[in-house]
């Protein structure tokens, strides 16, 4: 239900193209703030349940001439055909361990569930920073497609690497595909390794008129992303900041104008990709015109779908045109657009499903009309939009 994919057609790698084919959503990602009062995960005892009982052999094809599509169908068919469903729901998932507090000393009495236990002694609650045991056992059993990370896990460049080495390999341990390893490293006022090349954000970045610095400053970025493992980033910010009001985008926008923002996130783009970084364009279908955050809001844009397409969609089409590989959805109501409503667990009152949830955003508008065949990933579903206003059970079905 929140995001839909195909495989990827022309200049994406075969490796690209193999995982795409697994990955379909991002449940505890996104672009939250630095620390500074942001919603965040909440790690603690290892879950419980069933471990996936037979590990996936990923295919591989030899030789030194690249594989044609049909010799890369046929890898994609027979890894797919060797999960089972347990892994292809973990695929769909990417993951946050921000922080650590340890409740395993708890005041429990045989048979009694876990809702009744109370807590004898919380530890104190620490960054991740690496990986302890009920970590790892978490990741080899659930064969997640990935892990976020965010400042509270970066401490310095030989940490960062050896926490990165070590969640490829405790998810290879369990049987699962080769990891993406997120981040938000937009630039500028939106980074999470505090000791990598900061930048001036994206609006500086425009107001030079020379796209080619976008393109210089994002291979920084990618080459830096590369050194430590990190393969995907949540750039480059494609919202258009046409609202003076709006609380959370601002200066990562790179213009109020949508041709400016076409012209230097294509660039962006095209520099992320050439380090081999994943890009992930957000957020679809725009949240430049809102006065809202949905980290702590749940925004609505009053806009029809023909309104969209003539201004707040047209850096997405030239972006796609360009070979985009991924976009990341907007927690955000359009009513004009989507009728379907749904009563707020927080309020009892009914609203829109957001872009994230929206089957005519995601597959009628992004999939059909706008042709796009990568991954659509979700913002945090973390952030208040979605935990203040759906069931838990209702945001996964």
């Amino acid at each position: 239900m929140l995001g839909r994919i195909m495989k990827k057609k022309g200049s994406v790698s075969f490796v690209a193209r193999m995982l795409c084919i697994v990955l379909v959503l991002t449940t505890l990602a996104g672009c939250q703030g630095n620390g500074d009062g942001s919603r965040q995960g909440e790690s603690g005892a290892t879950p419980t349940g069933n471990s996936v009982t037979e590990s996936v052999a990923v295919p591989t094809i030899t030789g030194e001439i690249a594989p044609t599509e049909k010799e890369q169908e046929d890898v994609i068919t027979e890894l797919l055909s060797q999960m089972t469903l347990e892994e292809k729901v973990g695929q769909m998932m990417v993951v946050s361990f921000r922080v650590w507090q340890d409740l395993s000393g708890t005041a429990a009495e045989a048979g009694s569930t876990v809702e009744s236990r109370e807590p004898a002694a919380k530890s104190a609650r620490v960054n991740v920073t690496e990986l302890n045991d009920a970590l790892r056992e978490f990741i080899r059993e659930y064969h997640f497609g990935g892990t976020i990370l965010f400042a509270e896990n970066i401490k310095d460049a030989e940490q960062t690497l050896r926490l990165v080495m070590d969640l490829q390999a405790a998810n290879q341990q369990g049987g699962g595909i080769p990891y993406f390893v997120a981040i938000d490293q937009e630039g500028g006022s939106i980074t999470r390794i505090n000791f990598a090349t900061t930048g001036v954000g994206n609006m500086a970045l425009a107001a030079t008129a020379d796209a080619e610095n976008a393109t210089k400053m994002a291979q920084i970025y990618g080459t830096e992303l590369q050194a430590l493992g990190i393969n995907m980033d949540y750039a480059p910010v494609l919202d258009i900041n046409n609202n003076p009001r709006n609380p959370i985008i601002g200066v990562r926008s790179f213009s109020d104008s949508p041709q400016i923002v076409s012209e230097f996130g294509e660039a962006y783009l095209s520099g992320l990709k050439s380090t081999g970084t994943i890009a992930t364009l957000k957020h679809f279908p725009g949240h430049g015109d809102t006065g809202t955050d949905s980290h702590t809001g749940f925004p609505c844009i009053n806009k029809t779908y023909e309104e969209l397409k003539a201004f707040e969609m047209i850096p997405y089409e030239t972006a796609i045109a360009g070979g985009a590989d991924m976009i990341m959805t907007a927690h955000i109501q359009f009513p004009e657009i989507e009728k379907e409503t749904y009563v707020s667990v927080s309020t009892g009152k009914a609203v829109y499903l957001p872009a994230t949830m929206s089957h005519v955003i995601l597959t009628d508008i992004l999939r059909g009309d706008m042709g796009f065949e990568g991954v659509v990933v979700t913002d945090s579903l973390e952030m208040a939009a979605i935990a203040d206003t759906f069931a838990f059970e209702d945001v996964l079905c």
